[in-house]
């Protein structure tokens, strides 16, 4: 069972990236968006989603569940630096069941209605490594939406509260995007565990 953590003080849920880091990552996720194809996005989306699963899958029950304070990484907001292993999947998990809602919604060029919020997709702090089975479950589930897609760029788009309104595409290269910065956050936080034990 994992020890009893003093919680740090941190900015609240939702308040987002620094002003020059969103701008910054506002350009970049623009120029990826309109240089990758949807294949080039599922074979990142895949690489991503391997290395996330055997990170979680390198460290113990007990470790997986400990929380840790990181130094932030670029693409995360200071409220997400004190997570555990398995609560990095969990968030993964949330995001991820929702964009597939949302790229079959706007694919067919229908809108979708459900506001997104940062605050509302943060993980669990109780998960453990049973989280692992239903992120492999996930990324099945997620390339099987991406087959049956064929309307790509849609005209119908919705809004991420960070970089706006995108289309079918613009979300699927988002979680790309997502799980790259967040494969970054979980080696940080085993790199942590690891000096701490």
């Amino acid at each position: 069972m994992a020890k009893s953590q003093h919680i740090p003080q941190l900015e609240a849920p939702g308040s987002g990236l620094p002003p020059l880091e969103l701008l910054i990552g506002k350009v970049g996720f623009a120029l990826y968006r309109s240089m990758s194809s949807h294949q080039g996005a599922t074979a990142g989306f895949k690489s991503e989603s391997q290395q996330l699963i055997s990170l979680a899958a390198s460290v113990s029950e007990e470790v997986g569940r400990q929380r840790v304070l990181i130094k932030r990484v670029m693409g995360i907001e200071d409220n997400s630096r004190f997570w555990s292993v398995f609560m990095v999947l969990d968030h993964l998990l949330i995001a991820d069941r929702l964009t597939i809602k949302i790229m079959e919604s706007l694919s067919m060029e229908k809108e979708f209605t459900q506001e997104i919020r940062i605050e509302d997709i943060k993980p669990q702090p109780a998960r453990g490594k049973e989280v692992i089975d239903e992120f492999q479950c996930l990324i099945k589930d997620y390339v099987l939406c991406l087959e049956k897609i064929t309307g790509w760029h849609s005209k119908q788009y919705h809004a991420h509260p960070w970089f706006g309104p995108l289309n079918a595409h613009g979300w699927h290269c988002f979680t790309t995007l997502h799980h790259f910065i967040h494969r970054r956050q979980l080696y940080r936080i085993i790199k942590t565990l690891s000096v701490s034990h």
